[in-house]
């Protein structure tokens, strides 16, 4: 069971880190949200 839990987060922050770059390249956002 904790096995399928670290999947699911680790998939979860892949797509975040995915949609950051994405962002970051094609939107022209910058990397830090703060800023």
């Amino acid at each position: 069971m904790k096995n399928i839990i670290s999947i699911i987060l680790g998939i979860l922050m892949f797509l975040k880190l995915m949609e950051l770059l994405y962002g970051a390249i094609f939107l022209d956002k910058p990397l830090n949200p703060i800023t």
